[in-house]
């Protein structure tokens, strides 16, 4: 039962952290800052990932993976000031398998929780986001002048109810340009 438990806590964790970790995708390193400015439609989001919760001292591994649906979000972005603005939510099918416990729940997740609002830089296909509590690193995997691909990376250890939980993620979105 506490293993339930905590793999419901694991979904919620994967939807409201954010941190580094090292991911396989290439970055789009020729990403232009102007090519950024517009207003982007979500069109997907999806994460695929790993986690480790260990129990009375055994290590337990599981997946994490996530689908979206009733996308309605928006991010826009503007230069001079580099300002970025996220809108609307979309309903994220999540799934957390660990031994033979797995759990799918469905969360509406609101984009403007998802991605820091308020000033932006770009270095090296790596745009970082100021504003909020946290700086937040969002890797471009793909800029076009209509489509935007990034990749937010999730790597964090949490104790939940004395439990040591390891989370290593990545949050997958696609945009449109409007």
């Amino acid at each position: 039962m506490k293993t339930l438990k905590i793999v419901s806590i694991l979904c919620f964790i994967f939807l409201t952290t954010a941190c580094t970790s090292d991911d396989e995708s290439p970055i789009d390193t020729g990403a232009a800052a102007n090519d950024l400015v517009g207003v982007w439609q979500l069109t997907e989001e999806s994460q695929d990932g790993v986690g480790k919760v260990t129990l009375e001292g055994v290590t337990i591994n599981g997946t994490i993976t996530s689908t979206s649906k009733n996308l309605d979000a928006t991010l826009t972005i503007t230069e001079n000031p580099n300002t970025i603005t996220a809108a609307g939510s979309y309903t994220e099918v999540i799934t957390a398998s660990f031994a033979t416990l797995s759990r799918t729940e469905e969360v509406e997740v609101n984009l403007d929780n998802e991605l820091n609002q308020g000033a932006w830089s770009l270095n090296n296909g790596v745009l970082t986001l100021l504003g909020g509590a946290e700086t937040l690193e969002v890797n471009i995997i793909q800029l076009t002048s209509t489509m935007l691909r990034i990749e937010i990376p999730i790597e964090r250890d949490v104790i939940i109810e004395g439990t040591d939980v390891s989370i290593d993620t990545t949050i997958k979105m696609t945009f449109t340009k409007q």
